[in-house]
């Protein structure tokens, strides 16, 4: 990245570039960075360039959690399911453990799973069509390597599906750091709903059929 002369003094920038070189970056960051010169680092004239979250203005088709500005720090190696990179594609190296699915940190993260997409629901204005999920139980629960990220895959109700997604643990709070992947046959229990990201995660309340699948 060739920077204009008057940048170059700038040295939260140029800090942040070189830390990003080392980064796990991709096509959406890319993006990102094109985005913030054109639209958003001009409101203060270049001169500010603290994180961004980018996710209000990109949405999902264009990015969403997976893209970040090179010019913004980039405060850690994102996972290859967190940019939704495909397992083929993905030149990192994971080690990934079991861990207790009874512990706190795993309990607490799947409440806040389940919690994330109700308020997801909301924000939608779908709870009207839309039943509020119960969390029933934690199938699986790994922790990966070296750093305080979860993966787990929690069932709910009233749609008992399997839903799987990774949290990165900060201070007493978490954060959904990947999409979140509904991983069984769902069939027509999101058929009231209109987007393709809504469907998976809503259970109508009106069924076109009387059993949910289990």
């Amino acid at each position: 990245v060739a920077l204009p002369k008057y940048l170059r003094s700038n040295k939260q920038l140029i800090f942040n570039l070189k830390q990003n070189s080392r980064r796990h970056t991709s096509q959406f960051d890319f993006y990102a960075t094109l985005y913030d010169i054109a639209r958003y680092a001009r409101k203060d004239n270049f001169q500010k360039w603290d994180e961004h979250d980018f996710r209000s203005e990109f949405g999902d088709i264009r990015g969403g959690i997976r893209a970040k500005s090179i010019l913004r720090p980039i405060l850690y190696d994102r996972t290859c399911e967190e940019m939704e990179i495909p397992d083929e594609y993905c030149i990192c190296e994971q080690t990934w453990y079991n861990t207790d699915i009874h512990g706190d940190d795993v309990t607490n993260a799947a409440q806040f799973l389940i919690n994330d997409i109700n308020d997801f629901l909301k924000q939608k204005n779908l709870t009207e069509i839309c039943e509020t999920l119960d969390f029933i139980e934690i199938i699986s629960a790994k922790q990966l390597e070296n750093r305080p990220v979860l993966k787990i895959v929690v069932s709910a109700s009233p749609s008992y599906g399997k839903y799987e997604a990774q949290l990165l643990k900060e201070k007493d709070n978490f954060i959904i750091i990947t999409k979140i992947i509904r991983l069984d046959e769902y069939g027509e229990q999101g058929y009231c709903t209109p987007g393709e990201d809504v469907r998976p995660l809503c259970y109508c309340r009106r069924q076109l059929t009387t059993s949910a699948t289990r």
